[in-house]
């Protein structure tokens, strides 16, 4: 156990040496069989072995659909090497970091750096053996020439590479508190159940919340666009919920955990009959269809609020808005969700799929970093 430890304590020493070969001596087991390893030591990467959940030495992190990761030194800096067989995923990292240098700091700060890619034309299948059968890096390759490196528009442009490697900074994972907070990532049932509660309760104590969720359901809305006038009626629905007290036992069934919705659709039929009793604010009475739409649709917001499922994963989702106008949101999810919004104004560029896998932290800065931009368009 102590020779583990001091043996641990040397390599975490040497992640800031240049000498390669004093890391290689210490990283690499000499009795290691990954085949993925041999490959990138081959072309300057030094692989960083830690004991896995199997009791063996392996830098081996984890795959996903269309890769697979492996811990590693470049150039004597703490990296990440990424293997994949997806062109789209190479080339929209490419893309962010040459953008990253034309952005703003508070943009910046949430892209990945990318030290390196290349390209690879070798047999891919028996780089995998400790991927899922179901891998999409598993096929029927090959064997070619030697592993190159270039710049992979280049490569890309003479022909299609069996697969590519890009490295880039290494991450860690964000902290679980995040993940439930932000994603309703919980693996206890009552846990998840104990905390939707308490968050509801948090929610509809504070009227103003409920406002500045409904006024964004109405205001993306459809089928309402024909009964709203003004800006007038929306800060008329607003201050009128803003007003209202006992929300939460009124629309939460707290032994369920569920949002009543037959009780929310005859609340905003109410509400809408209250807003327009005022005045022509609105053309004409909503019909109960676009009522029960609204009320779907809100339920849909609220429950993603206060399960924690609150990240907009894809663009375009109604979330954004509500957390970003929320004073206890988390300033690092504040920060990356406008940065996202901000790539969206300026560059066109889509978020999909930023699930908590996707996302993780800068050690250095404790700075949120989108790890896996692959589906990004």
């Amino acid at each position: 156990m102590h020779a583990s430890l001091l043996r641990e304590l040397i390599r975490l020493a040497l992640l800031e040496s240049k000498d390669e070969d004093q890391l290689k001596k210490w990283f690499v087991s000499p009795e290691h069989e990954d085949s993925a390893e041999d490959m990138l030591m081959r072309h300057g990467l030094t692989p960083v072995q830690r004991v896995n959940n199997k009791h063996k030495l392996s830098s081996f992190l984890g795959s996903g659909v269309y890769s697979m990761t492996y811990e590693v030194i470049f150039e004597g800096t703490h990296a990440v090497a990424k293997i994949t067989d997806s062109v789209k995923d190479i080339e929209m990292l490419e893309e962010l970091d040459k953008l990253r240098k034309q952005l703003p700091p508070e943009v910046a700060r949430h892209i990945l750096n990318v030290y390196d890619t290349f390209y690879v034309d070798e047999p891919v299948s028996e780089y995998v053996s400790s991927i899922d059968d179901d891998s999409s890096l598993r096929g029927n390759y090959t064997p070619s020439n030697p592993m190159s490196r270039g710049s992979s528009s280049e490569r890309r442009r003479e022909r299609e590479p069996e697969f590519y490697v890009a490295v880039v900074e290494y991450l860690v994972p964000m902290p679980k508190s995040l993940e439930r907070e932000y994603w309703g990532a919980y693996n206890d049932a009552d846990e998840a159940h104990k905390d939707k509660v308490v968050r509801a309760k948090n929610f509809f104590a504070n009227p103003d919340s409920v406002a500045n969720v409904l006024v964004d359901v109405v205001k993306n809305d459809r089928t309402m666009s024909k009964f709203i006038i003004t800006g007038k009626a929306l800060q008329q629905i607003k201050k009128t919920v803003s007003e209202d007290e006992g929300l939460f036992s009124k629309l939460f069934n707290e032994k369920s955990g569920l949002v009543k919705l037959s009780q929310l659709e005859l609340y905003l039929a109410k509400l809408f009959k209250d807003v327009n009793r005022g005045g022509k604010m609105l053309k004409n009475e909503p019909h109960k269809e676009a009522v029960n739409n609204v009320a779907r649709r809100l339920m849909h917001a609220i429950e993603k609020l206060i399960t924690g499922d609150r990240f907009p994963i894809h663009h375009g989702d109604l979330v954004p808005k509500s957390i970003l106008k929320n004073v206890d949101a988390d300033k690092r999810i504040v920060s990356l969700l406008k940065a996202l919004e901000h790539l969206k104004r300026e560059f066109n560029i889509e978020w999909f799929d930023l699930h908590q896998g996707n996302i993780m932290v800068r050690p250095s800065t404790g700075e949120l970093v989108i790890s896996d931009p692959g589906l990004f368009e």
